[in-house]
Parts: structure tokens; C-alpha cells; sequence
């Protein structure tokens, strides 16, 4: 019988690569504790935290990792995921068929961190994933964190459960705009991402500007970075519509066979009156669909539009215990 034990590391470049790859979680999931995605947050969203590696490790190398990130404020340090609260996923990342065995012993390194006085508080988990899955008898505190509607796109497709008063409004628009225009859809994959990234923010801040939204530049620069760390992976795409070649709605994905993210959505405010980023969506959800993916996720939000596409409402989980004074 094979030996497991807990270790933790605080510099990135102590674990192997390799092994690193190695590990998953349910998509999307292992892209946001994937080692580009965490070396990015290090790099551009939190530069001043420190690195607290758990990993539950064999002789033959690692079975499963939790990436964390130490942040200290007011005298007190407090460990969450990295990159957070800009992950809209978070789990354990585990080497396939091994979660049962390890996530106990995650969960209970968890608790002996807490004794030396660092609080966990664990944003945003999976609450079908190996993390949550692992706590059934242990002292984190579980609560609701966000709602992040998903589509069951193996049921959808073409025939998602779109109201037919919704589908005859979003075809009839459709209709009008191919009238005396050019309208196509694109999409934009790989390094060509980054290239286009500039020009989907400068329209996703023209948006936010025309609806008085703040925009949010450390998590600009953030996302930035872990797309560029990723995309050279696939695992990054901008699907757009397009009227008479200018941008008139385009959503950045994280995609991970089989689930689809929703990342980030940007919106020409001059052509609102088309509803132009509902009839992308639907677009998306034939493509995605069509291409055997399984799952849309629309990403951390109960925003209403969500769930005229027959989205179901999944409760995202917070995990925390409060470091043990001393």
C-alpha cells in the first residue's frame, strides 16, 4: 500500500510541472488552479501575497494540490484561492480517481493551517467538486457564496428552453438587422485572442461607461494575464457578432471540454435595441452544443438574462474557518 502525506510549499517553482499538469478538476475548475492561471494571479493580481502550496504527495509524486494565496492585513493573514475573488470556479485539483482518498486529508490540513493562526476562507467552490465533497465531518464553516446559472447544453442545443415569445422576438430582430446589412458571427481562438483582447475591453468599457458601471482595472490587468497564460493552451476564445464589420457583441470564454465559461461579456450600447448579445448567445449555445459540450456556464451573477436561455441556478460555496489566536 502506497504512503500519502501532506506537504506544502511556498515558491511556485518547487513542484514539478509536469506533475502539476498532471492534476484536474471539474472543468473549468482546473484552469483556475492550473499553474499559467496561478502564476499570472501572483504576477499581476496579488504580487505582495505568498504562495502556500498544499499538496498531498506519493512516492511516485503528486496526487492533489491546493493552490492558495496568503494575504496579510492588519496584523492578520487569511489564505484563499489564488486569484481570488476573480475565479469564478475554484476546486481541489486532483490526480483523476483519487479524490476520495485525498480530499479528507486536504481538508484536515486545512484545520492545522488554522492553528498556526491563519484563517481559510475559501471562495466560490464547486459544490459538486472533490473539495466540497471532502467535508463531511470536518469544522470549515460551509455557506452559500454566488449563484452561477449553468445551461445543460445536452439538452439544449437548438431546442434550448427558450420561451417561443423570446425565440420569435430574437429571430424577428435578426431578421431586420439581415435586411440591407451584413451581419456574421466569429470566433477568435488561440494567441489571436490576445491581439484582440485590447479591442474587447475598449467596447466592454464603452458599455459599462454608458450604463454608469464602474470599470475595474486590477481585475482588467488580472484577467489579461491569465488569458495570455492560457491561450496558447485553446483554452481561451472571443465569439462576436458582427453588423457591417464593426463589434457589435462579443463574450470571452474559458473553455475546457465539456464545459464552456462565460467569462467576460461586451456590448455596443448604440445597437441595444437589437438585443445583440442575446442573439450571440444563442448563437453560442448551437456552436458549443453542436461541438459536444455539455455545459454552458454563465459565470458568477444571477443576472435575469441568464435564465431566459433555461439556465438552472447553482449555488457557488464559501468555505472559512478563523485562525486560532495564539
Amino acid at each position: 500500500m502506497r504512503t500519502l502525506r501532506v506537504c506544502e510549499y511556498t515558491k511556485l517553482d518547487d513542484l514539478c510541472e509536469r506533475q502539476w499538469a498532471a492534476l484536474s478538476a471539474r472543468p473549468p475548475a482546473s484552469l483556475s488552479g492550473s499553474r499559467p492561471w496561478v502564476e499570472a494571479a501572483f504576477g499581476a493580481q496579488h504580487p505582495n501575497a505568498e504562495p502556500l502550496l498544499v499538496a498531498i504527495e506519493s512516492d511516485l509524486g503528486m496526487v492533489a494540490l491546493l493552490p492558495l494565496a496568503v494575504h496579510q492585513s492588519e496584523g492578520t493573514s487569511t489564505a484563499r484561492v489564488a486569484a481570488a475573488p476573480r475565479n469564478d470556479l475554484a476546486d481541489l485539483l486532483v490526480l483523476p480517481g483519487h479524490a476520495l482518498e485525498v480530499g479528507p486529508m486536504v481538508m484536515s490540513a486545512l484545520c492545522e493551517i488554522t492553528s498556526r493562526g491563519v484563517t481559510i476562507d475559501l471562495e466560490n467552490i464547486d459544490p459538486a467538486g472533490a473539495l466540497a465533497a471532502a467535508d463531511a465531518h470536518l469544522d470549515l464553516a460551509w455557506t452559500p457564496c454566488e449563484v452561477a446559472p449553468v445551461i445543460d447544453l445536452r439538452s439544449s442545443g437548438s431546442r434550448a428552453p427558450i420561451s417561443l415569445r423570446h425565440r420569435r422576438r430574437w429571430t424577428g430582430m435578426l431578421s431586420t438587422l439581415w435586411r440591407g446589412q451584413q451581419v456574421e458571427f466569429r470566433r477568435i481562438t488561440g494567441v489571436d485572442v490576445v491581439s484582440r483582447f485590447p479591442e474587447f475591453m475598449r467596447l466592454r468599457e464603452t458599455r459599462l461607461r454608458s450604463v454608469g458601471r464602474t470599470i475595474d482595472r486590477l481585475r482588467d490587468r488580472s484577467i489579461q494575464a491569465m488569458l495570455t497564460a492560457l491561450a496558447n493552451r485553446g483554452n481561451v476564445q472571443i465569439l462576436q457578432m458582427v453588423v457591417n464589420a464593426s463589434v457589435a457583441a462579443a463574450d470571452l470564454y474559458l473553455v475546457e471540454q465539456p464545459v464552456a465559461m462565460l467569462r467576460l461579456r461586451a456590448l455596443d450600447p448604440t445597437m441595444s435595441r437589437f438585443e445583440c448579445g442575446h442573439l450571440l448567445l444563442r448563437a453560442a449555445i448551437d456552436t458549443f452544443a453542436g461541438e459536444g459540450y455539455e455545459t454552458l456556464d454563465l459565470g458568477r451573477g444571477a443576472e435575469a438574462y441568464k435564465f431566459l436561455f433555461g439556465a438552472h441556478e447553482r449555488v457557488l460555496l464559501r468555505a472559512k474557518r478563523d485562525g486560532l489566536t495564539r
